[in-house]
């Protein structure tokens, strides 16, 4: 996807399926085959939460969606500045040139939408709304069309049906106890720490500083990662993130940041709760005190369960 595109479009709430009241705007730029998107979301009635933002586009008259990252609420107002990529964006094989909008699910679940493509719609109603569901490339779509033609047709008895049904029931019990294979944090670590610069914390919590690209060789199921708006505000902050053991041997990804209340509460609600400080006061290093702790520098960190 060639050449750069810049725009402004404005979001609103549906009341019951109608487009109500204007709750802001996202300015957006692609240059090549990278973008992002810059949300003002505003005059809304939620005091304090998480926005979800995805890109929407039409599918058999349904709208679809590939969420795309999240942010802070606080007194009806939040901002968010994403990355993406133009190209089969976070691997949903679609392009942003076949993306109509932008939707915004708050955390009393109350949608926003702006789209900068016409659809032919009156009204928005639940039913047309589609879970995300990861879409198949051209090709996949033609191998999984030649496997069902060679798939022998038969007769089969309400004995069999019912058999079949359990097994699936049980085979679909296994796949989703496996959706993520089996990883070792352990040889991930032993990689990183021999190319990566290497820091100790106190006595016990050691760790290596990496970027936001780096996200990518950790196991799939931490990419999501990648789009959490506050990770995104400390990396381009400080630049650079944390990966380490802690001293109960827990796994963790760190955000460098500073203790304060208000940092405290963002960490909070996009799932990086815990702090240790980095300064090398042993007092300091060791406090428990949250007076102690204010306005100090440290790290906020995400556990990393295996």
């Amino acid at each position: 996807m060639a050449g750069m595109q810049r725009f402004v479009t404005y979001i609103y709430a549906y009341e019951e399926g109608r487009k109500s009241g204007n709750t802001g705007y996202a300015k957006i730029e692609t240059r090549g085959s990278s973008g992002r998107i810059e949300i003002h979301f505003m005059n809304t009635g939620v005091m304090r939460g998480v926005g979800q933002v995805s890109f929407a586009y039409m599918k058999d008259g349904r709208i679809a969606s590939i969420p795309i990252g999240e942010f802070p609420i606080e007194r009806g107002t939040g901002t968010a500045n994403i990355a993406f990529q133009t190209e089969n964006i976070l691997e949903s094989n679609l392009d942003f040139n076949k993306i109509d909008g932008v939707c915004i699910v708050d955390s009393n679940e109350k949608r926003y939408f702006s789209f900068w493509r016409e659809i032919k719609m009156a009204e928005i109603k639940d039913e047309m709304l589609l879970p995300y569901i990861k879409q198949e490339s051209e090709e996949e779509q033609k191998e999984l069309l030649q496997e069902e033609k060679q798939q022998p047709q038969q007769e089969v008895s309400q004995e069999v049906v019912e058999d079949a049904e359990q097994e699936s029931l049980h085979t679909m019990e296994i796949q989703v106890q496996n959706v993520f294979p089996t990883y070792d944090m352990t040889e991930i670590w032993e990689q990183w720490k021999n190319r990566k610069e290497r820091t100790l914390y106190g006595d016990e919590v050691e760790a290596v500083q990496i970027e936001l690209k780096d996200l990518r060789e950790l196991p799939k199921k931490y990419w999501y990662l990648g789009n959490n708006s506050f990770l995104l505000h400390g990396f381009f902050n400080y630049h650079y993130l944390l990966l380490g053991r802690l001293s109960d041997g827990r796994w963790f990804l760190g955000v460098p940041g500073i203790y304060q209340r208000q940092e405290r509460v963002m960490a909070s609600i996009f799932g990086f709760p815990g702090f240790f400080l980095t300064q090398k006061d042993a007092v300091l290093q060791t406090a428990s005190c949250e007076e102690m702790k204010e306005h100090q520098p440290g790290i906020w960190y995400h556990v990393l369960e295996e």
